[in-house]
């Protein structure tokens, strides 16, 4: 849920975002929306969790998308970064389907590594940088969490959590395209 401070707990301004605008798995629940609307669960009414739920389930299908196109991007521009080329043309990668065509017809071991630095070193938990990845996101994106009046951050929150599940779908379907050839 994106919301004005001082204002209704729906109301959109396309920069503040609650640090729980969405569930992470599962259906979202009253408990959820009351959450959001800053209220006990008893006294969130039926129509107001209704709105606030079916926004919450609006807004994650709008930023997944928003999130998909920023993750291809982040990799087409690592894999730019580390000077990968096409193996068969030897020219440089520039978009998403020249990386993907790469990084599933290449079964060398160097591709995996190659692979590991492009889509997983920057998110990687081991590496202590999945907090630096979320923020550079949220710049990115231009949004801030709201935590509380005094205390904005951007990490820790829905955003992170939905790039990490566009990750991991991504490369789920990478990984799919490389076992069908």
């Amino acid at each position: 849920m994106l919301a004005v401070p001082g204002e209704k707990y729906h109301v959109y301004d396309g920069r503040l975002l609650y640090k729980k605008a969405w569930v992470q798995k599962g259906k979202v629940k009253k408990i959820d929306a009351a959450l959001l609307a800053g209220v006990k669960e008893d006294k969130l009414g039926k129509e107001d969790a209704e709105v606030i739920m079916r926004r919450m389930n609006d807004v994650k299908k709008g930023f997944s998308g928003w999130m998909q196109n920023y993750v291809t991007n982040w990799w087409v521009t690592n894999a730019k970064n580390i000077g990968l080329k096409n193996h068969q043309t030897n020219k440089p990668i520039l978009t998403y389907a020249e990386l993907m065509t790469e990084l599933e017809s290449n079964p060398r071991m160097e591709s995996f590594v190659k692979w590991y630095i492009i889509c997983y070193k920057d998110t990687d938990v081991k590496n202590n940088v999945r907090n630096g990845a979320e923020q550079d996101a949220m710049r990115e994106l231009n949004l801030r969490y709201r935590v509380g009046d005094d205390t904005p951050t951007n990490t820790g929150g829905c955003v992170g959590d939905l790039m990490l599940e566009v990750q991991r779908k991504l490369m789920e379907q990478l990984n799919n395209r490389s076992r069908a050839n």
